[in-house]
């Protein structure tokens, strides 16, 4: 890390407000739309770190560059538990120029960061380990945002105050320039109870040495203030309700607008966005009325485009409300929010097929030639359908260009030869 942790905070014009990291839905045009409106500080959605790392299409589309001075002050987030992937994502984000710092993924609660061994399922020495690698590797500033530890069952509600303290102070021994703090458990995500005490125990702790970030709670304005002075945080982070109203940090004397003109002023910024994700941000703005319409769900659920959801809002579709994000979702807005969490899921995989590398092709059958026949007759060989000589120990009785082009493009493995053989045997498998 370059400069002192505060002194760095300073050269970003001491935030007071920021908006959080998102799967697919802190992406710039958003970003671009909460900055106007009172927005101090953004962070990308979270990356991959393996990704980032060997994918260069993922690169290209993910990772943010130098051209939009806009977009800035920005905090790329990683995600991924091998302290050797995170480093070399760090150095890859920091070439491309486009962000302020690298943030390490530690509070993710999804079944994703279960299954990958990253975000809040790092244990403490983990945690330490990732933003330690970060912090060396990178010339940016290493940040981590975490979330409390649970008492007693890891999967409880209840926050144990000074295991969350101590998490902090280890993260920021290990190089953190700044630790944000979701002030719920791993099994509270969204919906329990913010449990502001901790932050503010972990501002006491270590607020001297780094900025501390603080999250949850947060459903207007007011509450953003309340949590700064509950806490004395450097900065109040917002996600769920910022999604919902974009002008949730905004100090403008002017009103606010309407939901439907909140929708077109986004739009107006994603006109290069994929449809599934700008879907996802006129559901959460229109959510009240899309509760109650079931034509207006139908509209937005229909639009293939990005200019047809614009025309698919309603002329007046009643306030901007992130308070009522907090209530009880109706059954039919429930059903399209999960419609589109899996409409995004299918896009990714598709964009993750459309990456992968193509599958040999399978030869076309011919009859084999005079010289194979003689071959076939003097070893005792057997001949694949394309015409080459198969392997004796193929399951398919295949050459080996042939069983691969048939299993999806790995052999039987019964192709290589026996020294071969023993040393594949001893690879890792990956599941």
């Amino acid at each position: 890390m370059a400069r002192e942790p505060w002194a760095w905070w300073r050269s970003l014009g001491s935030p007071a407000t920021v908006c959080a990291p998102m799967v697919d839905q802190s992406e710039r045009a958003f970003r671009l739309l909460v900055r106007r409106h009172g927005c101090d500080l953004c962070y990308t959605p979270m990356l991959h770190a393996d990704l980032v790392v060997r994918d260069a299409a993922y690169r290209r589309d993910h990772v943010p560059d130098d051209a939009c001075a806009e977009d800035r002050p920005l905090i790329a987030q990683l995600g991924g538990g091998d302290p050797a992937t995170l480093a070399a994502a760090a150095r890859e984000i920091a070439a491309r120029g486009g962000c302020d710092a690298i943030d390490v993924n530690l509070g993710c609660p999804q079944a994703c960061a279960r299954r990958g061994g990253y975000g809040a399922f790092l244990d403490d020495d983990g945690a330490a380990r990732a933003v330690r690698a970060v912090a060396e590797a990178s010339p940016l500033p290493a940040t981590a945002k975490i979330r409390c530890r649970a008492a007693g069952d890891a999967e409880g509600l209840d926050v144990d105050v000074a295991a969350t303290v101590a998490l902090a102070e280890r993260l920021v021994a290990a190089g953190a320039a700044a630790v944000c703090v979701h002030a719920r458990t791993r099994a509270g995500k969204t919906f329990a109870e913010a449990c502001w005490p901790a932050v503010r125990a972990v501002v006491a702790a270590v607020g001297a040495a780094v900025p501390v970030v603080a999250n949850g709670g947060v459903r207007r304005a007011a509450d953003a203030a309340a949590l700064r002075r509950a806490t004395g945080c450097a900065a109040v982070m917002s996600a769920e309700a910022l999604l919902a109203d974009p002008w949730l940090f905004s100090a403008a004397p002017a009103p606010r607008p309407a939901a439907a003109a909140a929708c077109r002023a986004y739009l107006a910024l994603a006109a290069a966005a994929p449809v599934s994700w700008a879907r996802a941000h006129v559901v959460a703005m229109l959510h009240a009325a899309l509760a109650r319409d079931a034509d207006l769900r139908e509209a937005v659920a229909a639009a293939r485009t990005v200019a047809e959801l614009a025309a698919a809002l309603p002329d007046d579709a009643g306030p901007l409300r992130a308070r009522d994000r907090a209530a009880p979702d109706a059954p039919a807005y429930a059903a399209l929010l999960a419609r589109g969490r899996a409409e995004r899921r299918r896009a990714k995989d598709a964009a993750m097929r459309a990456n992968a590398p193509a599958a040999p092709r399978r030869r076309e059958p011919r009859p084999p030639s005079e010289r194979q026949r003689r071959a076939v007759a003097g070893a005792n060989l057997r001949l694949c359908g394309c015409g080459e000589p198969a392997k004796h120990a193929c399951v398919r009785s295949c050459c080996q260009v042939c069983c691969a082009a048939a299993n999806g493009g790995a052999d039987c493995g019964n192709h290589a030869s026996r020294k071969k053989r023993r040393k594949r045997s001893n690879w890792p498998v990956f599941v």
